[in-house]
């Protein structure tokens, strides 16, 4: 599945009411996320831009899930439950879905669904 350059997935990914992130799947750098990501965790857009998947976690997770990557290449969407951590340092449960995408080279797309 393509996703259109960074530029023009902003406004899309504003439109959907679910935190989305957008992150490499060789060194899990957050590529970019949506303004209900920076709600739910409490960072700024620098700040998270400046971070890795794994940062998101609750100390207690590891990382990564194995549904993410029992098979990376796949284009097939997995679902899983995870715990994610605010700037402040609380955490909370979250079900999340992701698939591979292509996004400026190729990147996992990992929309979290319920809070």
């Amino acid at each position: 599945m393509k996703i259109p350059s960074p530029s023009s997935l902003t406004p899309l990914s504003q439109m959907v009411a679910l935190a989305v992130f957008i992150f490499d799947p060789e060194t899990h750098r957050i590529l970019d996320a949506n303004e209900r990501a920076l709600e739910q965790l409490g960072y700024s857009r620098q700040e998270l831009l400046q971070m890795v998947a794994e940062d998101l976690l609750a100390p207690s997770v590891t990382f990564p899930p194995e549904a993410i990557l029992s098979n990376p290449q796949s284009h097939h969407s997995s679902r899983f439950e995870t715990v994610h951590r605010r700037k402040d340092g609380t955490v909370f449960p979250i079900e999340a879905s992701g698939r591979m995408v292509d996004y400026a080279a190729s990147a996992w797309s990992r929309p979290s669904s319920r809070t």
